[in-house]
């Protein structure tokens, strides 16, 4: 390998180009800066995860089957009681059944 003066010398004596030295080393910034920003979202999502790690411990737990009564699916499949389907519903059972045996 040669050193830095006799890279330097045959440089001037080829035609020095500056703008390829720029070049190189705008190239370099721009990789060093990438590097530094992905370690960084790394650590964004590190303090992130930490975080909800710990929060899991504060917050209170809920009842599942308390939070299932009240979704949105279980409200528009649940017949009401007004709904003209379970109104049917409840007369065709009515008929089926025996007086002795209707609540």
């Amino acid at each position: 390998m040669k050193p830095p003066v006799a890279r330097f010398l045959e440089a001037v004596e080829h035609g020095f180009h500056p703008q390829a030295a720029y070049g190189r080393i705008y190239q370099s910034l721009l990789a060093q800066s990438q590097k530094l920003a992905y370690i960084d979202t790394f650590m964004v999502l590190a303090i992130g995860a930490g975080i909800m790690f710990l929060l899991s411990f504060i917050i209170r737990k809920s009842d599942p089957m308390r939070a299932a009564a009240w979704s949105p699916i279980s409200l528009i499949l649940r017949p009401s009681a007004t709904s003209r389907a379970a109104q049917v519903s409840r007369r065709r059972r009515a008929i089926q059944t025996p007086s002795l045996l209707r609540r």
